[in-house]
């Protein structure tokens, strides 16, 4: 009985300890349901309210389970300002509002009657076109446009608020810590990708569920920079006068414009198909793509596009679409501002205004997606973060722009902004970018190329100084070890066996001390400062081309927008145009010498320190971002009554329609270096300058080329006194050989003769002996003694001796056998070996490295070296045939334009939509797996109006 009831308590211990185990070790275990999803597949396209999500790309796997998704925020409704003075408009969620409450002044329809000017000629004889009441904004350099109108009756307020003083903005809260200064060693400070190909994140982050948050830098209502609202002055007309056509060319023109419509109606179903809500589809392998952050790119940028073509039932779908997506959550953790305001925000807007202000829904977007980018402004001086970080553990905390910031992301967002402001009343959205412009028109004459900026500009507003401090530790004879002074000060000498101990007991007390840090020895702060070049940059470029074009075209266009009223633009246009007619433009050297131009770039290389101009460079760069600038300079020739202008837009024009038939596609390629021309007006063809171009190093190398020939020459003069050698060599070597020939002949013929002597002397010997012999025989057999054994056993070794010797006599006299085959080879090689010598092979001369740099590289005459050989579809280079046309109305730009449009479809249609290509020059160019938005939004849209009626989305009332 008593051993069972130890049995029972033992079992009922042992299961208390096993659970107890098993609780612990459950507590540590990995639950796989409650990680962090590492995905490595596509990225999908959330949408509120939308279809399913496409799966993730890749190899098909079964996902692991997700976390449960976050409740979903609060978001606030946008709030519009009041459209007409004295009524609030309704939520954006809210009943529809009347077409009266939102129609423009002028309806945007385009019909010729309504399309006429408003204001009678300001000049006798000149007909001028009122500012544009409606406004079509074309996508930026690096991406694409849209459409937007203007309202013609504004508030009468002064324009000159726009200069308002920007120098000072308060803060919220006096408690509020600063931002980072910025750190000019980090160059990458203010810059990102626009373009972030989510697939190659390494692991993927729950998305992004934005709200809107109190400003740290709030704008005083009092210095908001109000829209100006002075009544339009007449701009003049841009456009020809339509022209009547003869059935022929009518039929011509009719045939081209339904070659594009097909192209369209081929691109929109491949991404409808294959990408619908994701930003883009790639045209070979019919997969998505949501390089900025997955708001359906090129669903919203061709909105206009689909309306300009007479798309109407695929636009009313878009439309429905655009309400699907959430512009307040991402999986993207930074916002490329200028990326998303070109291509979401000014999409929005210009089918809001293509289509007559019909789609609230539309408007109700722009509103949302704008709310988002003003908290990219919530900076001390209220210039953006290009890329603003908008995850909240970062957006919560101040933050201050870049100190290297690309000029065109920053100064390229003013139409958009202002085109909003005018729809919905909101004067901040204006704030927003009057300050941006205000800063850089002040910093234009200051720069190291006074009346242009640089591609890269310090926009933080914070010049970074320096002050020593004192050190609070004093001398170093009274520095705070943490001990007493006189701990160490009663230390005695002592004799030699007790200064251990002393100095162990100094150690104990030094080791208790309590130390402080020592300070740095520099601290910095911010000094306020204007808009700037990069700290410490040494060298800055100035350029029309990539990082700068939208900055430049878009003064022109601002200054339409606000109906020539604020001459800030035109000012700031004039003094950069006349920069780059100086130090920029240059004719190229061509074959045919055609009298074309191109734009360059110019690097300026400079001592900050000494804040001296050390040298200037010029580059014949020509690049396709670049083409967009003959159409600015024929609109600014037009609007700003610079006549002797067009001509240089048509050269422009020219120079980029030579590039597209100089290459193998008839495409120009993204960029290439040319040879300028010293003189503008007289330039023939060089052949040796052209040289001197493509082998820039030539000198160099001819002195390479000499130096190696006199080495050449030095190699033959040891070559041939080697060769000498051997051949001295060989001639002793034969006869040392014929010496030992002969003496071996002579032992041979002393070996024949001594056998003859020996047969004669052997014979005559056995004749004596026979002779002696049988003597001593004779008295032997008269004795009667009998022949020992041992005299029998000598005889027999002598003649067995005489054997061997008559053996070894015919071995001799054998023939020596020849050397294997091995040993021949070996004999060969060995011989080979002595008598090679390594001779280089001599440089190229100058007209050989030419001709083999033209024909490996197949460089079309007049082309020196290429940038990019690639073409993504940009629209830069039909942008600007089309708007001289308009200008123009000369019918060659409508023939020069379809032979561009051929030679693309041609190079890079696929089953899907068209896709870019990595080399023009070759003949069967390797395709891309891309499609940009911008060709839908911008190239066929330029190339469908240059093929419509001259009416179609007039210039004179759009700002393309």
């Amino acid at each position: 009985m008593l051993r069972l009831r130890r049995y029972r308590v033992f079992l009922v211990v042992a299961v208390f300890i096993i659970l107890a185990l098993h609780q612990f070790t459950s507590l540590g275990r990995w639950n796989p349901r409650s990680s962090t999803k590492v995905d490595l597949g596509g990225i999908k396209s959330y949408v509120k309210g939308g279809d399913e999500p496409h799966p993730p790309e890749g190899p098909e796997e079964e996902p692991a389970p997700p976390p449960p998704p976050p409740p979903p925020p609060s978001r606030p409704e946008p709030v519009h300002a009041p459209a007409v003075p004295g009524e609030e408009l309704k939520p954006a969620r809210g009943p529809a509002v009347p077409k009266e409450e939102l129609k423009p002044a002028h309806a945007p329809a385009v019909s010729k009657e309504e399309l006429k000017p408003a204001h009678a000629p300001a000049v006798p004889g000149e007909e001028l076109k009122p500012a544009p009441t409606l406004v079509v904004q074309e996508q930026a350099r690096l991406a694409p446009s849209v459409l937007a109108p203007s309202p013609t009756s504004m508030p009468t307020t002064s324009s000159s608020s726009s200069t308002t003083d920007t120098s000072s903005i308060p803060q919220s809260k006096a408690t509020l810590a600063p931002p980072t200064i910025p750190d000019p060693a980090q160059e990458n400070n203010g810059r990102g990708e626009g373009r972030l190909e989510l697939e190659s994140l390494t692991i993927s982050l729950p998305p992004i569920h934005w709200t809107k948050s109190p400003e740290h830098y709030p704008v005083p209502s009092e210095s908001v920079i109000q829209l100006p609202t002075a009544k339009p002055i007449a701009i003049p007309k841009i456009q020809h006068e339509p022209q009547r056509e003869t059935p022929a060319e009518k039929a011509e023109r009719e045939m081209r414009l339904a070659a594009v419509k097909e192209a369209m109606s081929h691109t929109w179903e491949g991404y409808k198909t294959h990408a619908w809500l994701h930003d883009e589809v790639k045209p070979l392998t019919g997969k998505t793509n949501d390089p900025f952050c997955g708001w359906a790119a090129t669903l919203v940028d061709s909105l206009d596009t689909l309306w300009i073509m007479g798309f109407k039932e695929e636009f009313e779908e878009a439309v429905k679409a655009v309400n699907k997506i959430d512009f307040t959550t991402s999986l993207r953790g930074d916002i490329p501002l200028f990326e998303t305001t070109i291509r979401y925000l000014g999409g929005l807007l210009g089918a809001y205004d293509i289509s007559g202000g019909k789609h609230r829904t539309l408007l109700d977007k722009a509103v949302e997606l704008a709310e988002v980018l003003m908290a990219a402004f919530d900076t001390p001086n209220r210039m953006p973060v290009t890329y603003y970080r908008w995850r909240p553990e970062v957006s919560s905390k101040p933050q201050r722009a870049g100190t290297k910031v690309v000029l065109a992301e920053i100064g390229s967002l003013s139409v958009e902004f202002t085109r909003l402001a005018q729809i919905t009343k909101e004067a901040r959205y204006y704030d927003a970018v009057a300050r941006i412009t205000n800063e850089f028109e002040k910093w234009q004459n200051s720069t190291r190329l006074p009346g242009m900026w640089p591609i890269a500009v310090d926009a933080s507003g914070c010049r970074r100084v320096y002050e020593k401090e004192q050190s609070k530790l004093g001398t170093p004879e009274k520095a705070n070890t943490g001990a007493k002074q006189e701990d160490v000060d009663h230390v005695k000498p002592k004799p030699i066996e007790d200064v251990q101990g002393a100095v162990d007991q100094v150690k104990q007390k030094l080791d208790k001390r309590e130390t402080t840090p020592p300070p740095k020895s520099t601290e910095s702060h911010c000094e306020s400062q204007g808009m700037t070049s990069p700290p410490h940059s040494t060298r800055e470029t100035f350029t029309l081309g990539g990082q700068s074009d939208s900055m430049y075209e878009y003064l022109p266009k601002e200054y339409m927008l606000l109906g020539g009223v604020n001459q800030q633009y035109r000012s700031m246009y004039e003094k950069s145009i006349e920069v780059v007619k100086k130090h920029l433009l240059f004719r190229p050297m061509t074959l045919d010498e055609q009298d074309i131009l191109m734009s360059g770039a110019l690097q300026i290389k400079s001592d900050v320190e000494q804040q001296q101009q050390h040298s200037t460079k010029f580059i014949a760069e020509s690049t396709h971002l670049t083409c967009f600038a003959g159409g600015m300079m024929g609109i600014g020739s037009k609007i700003f009554n610079r006549p002797e202008e067009l001509e240089l837009a048509e050269k422009l024009v020219e120079g980029c329609v030579w590039a597209y038939n100089a290459t193998t596609t008839g495409i120009m390629p993204e960029g290439f270096i040319a040879v300028a021309c010293e003189d503008g007006k007289n330039c023939k063809w060089n052949e040796t300058k052209y040289w001197d171009a493509i082998d820039p190093y030539f000198d160099a190398r001819e002195k390479q080329r000499r130096r190696a020939m006199e080495q050449e020459e030095e190699r033959k003069k040891v070559r041939k006194a080697y060769l000498e050698k051997l051949k001295k060599e060989e001639e002793e070597e034969k006869l040392k050989k014929e010496k030992e020939e002969k003496e071996k002949e002579g032992k041979d013929e002393g070996k024949d003769l001594g056998k003859d002597l020996g047969k004669d002397l052997g014979k005559d010997l056995g004749k004596d002996l026979g002779k002696d012999l049988g003597k001593d025989l004779g008295k032997d057999e008269k004795k009667g003694d009998k022949l020992e054994k041992r005299q029998l056993g000598e005889s027999e070794a002598l003649s067995k001796k005489a054997s061997t010797s008559k053996e070894e006599d015919n071995h001799q006299d054998l023939p020596i056998l020849p050397p294997t085959n091995v040993d021949k080879k070996q004999e060969v090689a060995t011989a080979t070996a002595k008598e090679f010598v390594y001779i280089p092979p001599p440089p190229m001369t100058r007209e050989k490295y030419v001709k083999n740099r033209i024909s490996e590289e197949r460089l079309p005459p007049g082309f020196v070296s290429f940038e990019s050989r690639k073409y993504i579809l940009r629209p830069e280079a039909i942008e600007s045939v089309f708007i001289l046309y308009r200008i123009t109305g000369n019918k060659k730009y409508q023939d020069q334009g379809f032979r561009m449009f051929e030679a693309i479809q041609r190079a890079t249609r696929s089953s899907i939509g068209y896709h870019a290509i990595t080399d023009v020059t070759s003949s069967v160019p390797l395709a891309m797996d891309n499609m940009e938005s911008f060709w839908s939004a911008e190239t066929l849209k330029y190339f469908y109006l240059l093929f419509s009626e001259v009416g179609v989305v007039s210039l004179d009332d759009y700002v393309l």
